[in-house]
């Protein structure tokens, strides 16, 4: 995700301004801050990822399975 630029004026109440207060420098961040509207969309990407890899893996079984179905049934039709 790209971070959205804001501009803070020294007016805007603390809770408004992004990093939890910190003015930096030309909109820089320091080492120990923590992108926090990331947080939920960096798990949900991880879970999505799994579930993608899991309906992958269970699409090909399932195909795998039917052809083998068919093939080891086919006198019986």
């Amino acid at each position: 995700m790209t971070a959205i630029s804001v501009r803070v004026t020294k007016s805007a109440p603390p809770h408004l301004i992004p990093n939890g207060g910190r003015i930096h420098c030309a909109g820089g961040r320091d080492g120990n801050d923590v992108d926090r509207r990331t947080g939920g969309a960096d798990m949900a990407d991880w879970i999505w990822e799994i579930l993608r890899y899991v309906a992958a893996w269970g699409g090909t079984g399932l195909v795998i399975w039917f052809w083998y179905w068919m093939f080891s049934n086919i006198g019986t039709f």
